[in-house]
């Protein structure tokens, strides 16, 4: 009786792209631990903001403003959209705490186009809030108008009644 032997399937080709593979799976999951460790940085940081934030110094708001930018860019590492807006938003804050209008003004913007995007409603509410209220402070009040009526209907949307009677008493 003679046995047949299959022809060996094994090339030096696929033992390369079999390595590739494996090498690419490695790195996926080795990646993940990393991308857990950026998101518990960047919240802590983001914690860490909003207690210096609270403090009204100005030295505070200045290392509170750190602390949100650095939130911002860990975020923004990992591809978290949503936490990078909202670490946005305290980067606007503190900026328009420290006058710096325009820049609070562009970090508001940058946060708004985020949660358009992602289709935040309540957040982008919340920035559209922040920038009527910054165009209040400098004086144009039409402009603030304006962000504050986009932002009621957003708020009716979610549900959102503290939001909701905020906006309104902007208004």
């Amino acid at each position: 009786m003679t046995v047949m032997r299959k022809k060996s399937t094994f090339s030096p080709g696929r033992a390369v792209l079999a390595l590739i593979l494996v090498a690419l799976l490695s790195i996926a999951v080795s990646a993940q631990p990393d991308v857990e460790q950026k998101r518990a940085e960047g919240k802590a940081a983001f914690d860490e903001a909003i207690k210096l934030r609270q403090e009204n110094t100005f030295r505070s708001y200045r290392s509170a403003l750190e602390k949100f930018e650095l939130s911002v860019r860990l975020y923004r590492e990992i591809g978290d959209k949503g936490n990078a807006g909202s670490s946005l938003l305290g980067v606007g804050l503190i900026q328009n705490l420290l006058f710096e209008y325009d820049s609070a003004l562009a970090s508001y913007q940058q946060a708004l186009a985020i949660f358009r995007e992602i289709g935040h409603k309540e957040l982008e509410a919340r920035a559209l809030n922040n920038i009527g209220r910054l165009y209040d402070e400098i004086g144009e009040k039409q402009k603030a108008l304006d962000y504050h009526f986009q932002a009621v209907p957003l708020r009716l949307i979610t549900g959102d009644k503290y939001g909701e009677a905020n906006s309104l008493n902007s208004i």
